[in-house]
């Protein structure tokens, strides 16, 4: 039996968004030279990719009961001191990286799964 992995590409405004067969929706802001989370982030986003960005803070409005299917997060090479408690209610992120950032204290993440 042979596995056949169909996936669509799309980029618009220099932002891509595959949809991989299943319920998997990546968005990728890399290197976008975003200061903050964006605020159009599709509402179905399994894996979001925020890398090589100059964002300084995650605030608990840039994530909370937004992406229910939030599964995967990359921070990685932000500017990020900060990331408010409870920034990840709602979401089911299982994976989340902070590498090369700015943060002071390890964030509270016990919220992520609730809703």
């Amino acid at each position: 039996m042979q596995a056949i992995t169909l996936f669509f590409l799309l980029i618009f405004s220099g932002i891509s968004y595959t949809q991989i067969p299943g319920p998997v929706a990546l968005v990728d802001y890399s290197a976008q030279g975003l200061t903050s989370v964006p605020t159009d982030i599709l509402s179905f986003v399994t894996i979001l990719l925020l890398r090589l960005n100059q964002i300084t803070e995650i605030k608990q409005t840039d994530f909370n009961f937004k992406y229910s299917n939030l599964d995967t997060v990359f921070f990685n090479s932000n500017v990020i001191t900060t990331v408010e408690d409870g920034s990840f209610n709602g979401t089911a992120i299982t994976v989340i990286s902070f590498t090369k950032n700015s943060l002071y204290r390890i964030p509270n993440l016990s919220a992520i799964g609730d809703t």
